[in-house]
């Protein structure tokens, strides 16, 4: 049992080694399961049958975290209702319409869509990293204004908590499920191996199932966008880099408190480009840059008034 990271900055090909990899356990009698974000699914299944020379999946499941748990808790009885996200957008939106009288600092915005996005967003958040809303008066780092505002935003999502938790549960609340019920569904998990590809940070909930499938004695796989020499940093390099270098960390802690076995997976092949956008890879983020004196057939710079 293991917690592997394959490591590689953009122009490393982790596609190739994640769908071969997994394409190997299929053919060792091995279950893979690829956990893709969801707007990368279509794209993921076209990825693996062009690496893999496959013309389709038979014991490989590429599928979005929420849409697996769903399915793996088909036969544990849930007592509310399962709500999509657009339904939950709907009944959201009537929530707030019928407390309209809270939100006094929003009064101008509440009949515009982004407004919904906003409310759901922060609902999100809070549900995902369990943040106690109780204590946004402790803030010290915000002013007045700002503080009040997030106080009604966080006073809104509470009642639309409130309401919802009356009947429905959400793609959220599902891995709190999971959790606490995969052990009576780890027999059907008997020679699977795990994989998070195109993820570069994960919630707390999220971290929670990564935790669950190491605990179970599962193989855990997570691809990173993270230069191979940063995992040394003793500090956080900032930039571009910053969140995909915490989520390594927590990662190899995680690991730690799992007593399970961290593997670096860092010898990757680069993906082929052209010459114009391979010189803007190795030098758009560096100080001491060389000119680049050919034309550039591949990369065109164009000013836009604003």
């Amino acid at each position: 049992m293991s917690l592997n990271c394959v490591i590689g900055e953009a122009i490393y090909n982790k596609d190739k080694y994640i769908y071969n990899k997994a394409a190997d356990l299929e053919n060792q009698g091995f279950f893979p399961v690829i956990f893709v974000p969801s707007q990368a699914r279509m794209t993921a299944e076209e990825a693996y049958m062009k690496y893999t020379g496959k013309s389709g999946m038979v014991n490989t499941y590429i599928t979005t975290l929420s849409r697996y748990i769903l399915k793996t808790l088909d036969s544990v009885k849930l007592n509310k209702e399962y709500i999509t996200d657009e339904t939950k957008r709907m009944y959201i939106k009537q929530i707030i319409n019928e407390n309209r009288g809270i939100l006094t600092l929003f009064s101008n915005v509440i009949d515009k869509p982004s407004f919904v996005d906003l409310v759901i967003s922060y609902i999100d958040s809070i549900k995902k990293e369990d943040i106690d809303i109780s204590k946004i008066d402790d803030m010290t780092d915000i002013n007045n204004l700002t503080k009040e505002k997030l106080k009604e935003i966080c006073n809104i999502c509470q009642v639309v908590e409130e309401r919802l938790n009356e009947k429905y549960i959400d793609s959220l609340d599902i891995l709190e499920i999971f959790c606490e019920h995969i052990s009576e569904e780890s027999k059907g998990l008997k020679n699977t191996e795990i994989f998070f590809h195109g993820y570069n940070n994960f919630s707390k909930r999220e971290f929670d199932v990564i935790k669950t499938f190491l605990k179970l004695g599962l193989n855990v796989t997570v691809s990173l966008t993270l230069p191979s020499d940063m995992i040394s940093y003793t500090e956080n390099p900032g930039g571009i880099f910053e969140i995909a270098y915490e989520t390594y960390g927590q990662l190899t802690k995680l690991a730690k408190e799992c007593k399970v076995l961290f593997n670096n997976v860092m010898e990757l092949d680069k993906i082929k480009t052209q010459e114009d956008i391979e010189y803007l890879i190795q030098n758009i983020f560096s100080a001491r840059y060389s000119k680049y004196d050919k034309r550039s057939e591949n990369i065109l710079l164009r000013l836009e008034k604003n």
